[in-house]
């Protein structure tokens, strides 16, 4: 597959892309900075705003604007204002990581301790009342969430354990005690990132150190795996106006170290894929 280079924009942990179809662009952000970003592919224009915190994850917001898991907690954002109005720090001492919108209109997010070995971390569910919820605790590094096309199944990877759990959904609600690991990567290689959902089933996993984005059916199995001139590619989003571009957020944590991560680390990236994605959902508070 042909890579294709959005935007160069030197990230040192891009993450959480999310397609914006009514303005035909994709958002993402810096986690080791204050930066978002907000490219459009056809012109390659590419705006920066800066955020009062680094962003771990967000969503797009029904009635415009963003929600946001800053590192400190939830808040909306509303890029043209530059206005941040915060509505709950849930789990002070650790930092939100990795989320997304179920098609309900609710807002997941994780969280992790400053030492993810702790197994601190927690999943949260931002209703669209605005209320909070912890759903799950006991979590490393949360990653990848995701649902099926049905919205029968969750997806979530834990980094810290380099594995991927499914979990069954009953009436919007997880079954904690289904979950069950159904990719575990051996110790020493990649680890699982974020992720995004197609029509067809297949959970796209973005392997952390891997240098390649998988793609898992149902039970764990690959179905399709693409090379990547990067060595740390971190989340990905499917997109574009038939949902069939997969966007790519990238780090050049080996630079830092001096190594060499390729050209293109820190770029947002995107490949043609076969099945569409499936459509973004969006927060309804």
């Amino acid at each position: 597959m042909q890579v294709t280079v959005v935007a160069q924009t030197g990230d040192l942990l891009g993450e959480c892309p999310v397609w914006d179809a009514a303005s035909g662009t994709v958002w993402w952000s810096d986690l080791e900075t204050t930066w978002l970003y907000r490219a459009d592919p056809a012109t390659g224009r590419v705006d920066r705003y800066s955020l009062p915190e680094s962003l771990g994850s967000f969503a797009l917001r029904a009635g415009g604007g963003l929600v946001c898991a800053f590192a400190g907690g939830f808040a909306t954002f509303a890029p043209d204002r530059g206005r941040v109005e915060w509505i709950e720090r849930p789990d002070p001492g650790n930092r939100f990581n990795d989320g997304k919108c179920d098609a309900a209109g609710h807002f997941w997010a994780g969280t992790m301790a400053p030492d993810p070995a702790d197994r601190r971390g927690r999943l949260f569910r931002l209703a669209a009342d605005g209320t909070v919820a912890c759903v799950m605790d006991g979590l490393g590094i949360p990653n990848g969430l995701a649902w099926s096309p049905d919205q029968r199944r969750f997806y979530m990877a834990d980094s810290l354990d380099r594995a991927i759990r499914r979990y069954d959904v009953i009436d919007g609600e997880l079954s904690i005690p289904s979950g069950r690991i159904i990719v575990q990567c051996p110790p020493g290689e990649a680890t699982p990132d974020g992720a995004a959902m197609d029509i067809g089933g297949g959970y796209w996993s973005a392997e952390w150190e891997g240098g390649r984005i998988l793609r898992y059916g149902p039970e764990g199995e690959v179905w399709e795996e693409v090379q990547l001139p990067v060595g740390i590619p971190t989340s990905c989003a499917l997109g574009g106006e038939d949902l069939r571009t997969l966007f790519i957020t990238t780090a050049r944590y080996r630079a830092q170290r001096g190594e060499t991560d390729g050209d293109q680390a820190g770029a947002l990236l995107s490949i043609r894929v076969e099945v569409p994605g499936v459509p973004g959902a969006h927060y309804r508070g």
